[in-house]
C-alpha cells in the first residue's frame, strides 16, 4: 500500500520596524535569534520544501547628504611704506597703500540631515533566502535600503501637513541644513 508523505511549506514572516528591531531581538519566544535558529532546523530538513523569508519593513530613520558648494572669499592687501635716506635725515611719511585682491574660490560642503518615512501601517516586503541573514544588523540595513528605494518610487509630493491628515505617505524630507559656506562670508 502506497503511503502519503505531506510536504509542507513554512513561511517566515517577520514584521520589522526600525524602532522595535532591537526589542523583537531581546523576546525569548520570539527572538531572532530563536527564527534563526528554527530557519536553520528545517533547511537541514530534507521533507521541508525549500522556502524564502519574508520581512516585513515599515519606520522611518534619517541620513545626512553631502553636497559640493563653492563660495569665493575676499582677499585684499592693506600695505604702509615710509622711505628714508641717509640714515633717516631725509623721510617721506608713511603711504598707505589698500587694493581688493582676485578672489578665491574655495570648496565647502552642504550638509542635508534626511528623514525617509514609509507609510503609516504598511509593511514593505523585503524576501531574504539565507537563514544566516536574520541577524538584527543585516535586518537593520535591508530595511534601511529597502525603504528608501520603496519612497524614492513612491514618493509622496504633498505638503507635509497634508501626508499627516491622509495617515502618512512615503516621504523622503530634509529636516536639517549646514551650508559651511556662510561660516565664511
Amino acid at each position: 500500500m502506497l503511503k502519503k508523505v505531506k510536504i509542507t511549506t513554512f513561511l517566515v514572516s517577520i514584521p520589522i520596524s526600525f524602532m522595535s528591531l532591537f526589542a523583537l531581538a531581546g523576546t525569548e519566544s520570539n527572538s531572532l535569534e530563536n527564527l534563526k535558529e528554527e530557519c536553520i532546523r528545517l533547511r537541514s530538513n530534507q521533507q521541508v520544501k525549500p522556502f524564502s523569508i519574508k520581512i516585513q519593513c515599515s519606520g522611518k530613520y534619517s541620513f545626512w547628504e553631502r553636497a559640493e558648494n563653492k563660495t569665493c572669499m575676499q582677499n585684499k592687501s592693506f600695505i604702509s611704506s615710509q622711505t628714508s635716506t641717509k640714515g633717516g635725515m631725509y623721510q617721506t611719511s608713511e603711504s598707505l597703500f589698500e587694493k581688493e585682491l582676485d578672489k578665491s574660490q574655495i570648496n565647502c560642503p552642504v550638509y542635508s540631515k534626511m528623514e525617509v518615512s514609509s507609510p503609516n501601517g504598511v509593511g514593505i516586503i523585503v524576501t531574504i533566502d539565507s537563514c544566516e541573514d536574520l541577524d538584527a544588523q543585516n535586518l537593520e540595513t535591508t530595511c534601511e535600503q529597502k525603504v528608501l528605494s520603496y519612497c524614492q518610487n513612491n514618493q509622496d509630493t504633498c505638503a507635509q501637513q497634508d501626508v499627516q491628515q491622509m495617515g502618512g505617505m512615503c516621504s523622503i524630507n530634509e529636516v536639517q541644513r549646514i551650508d559651511t559656506c556662510a561660516s565664511y562670508n
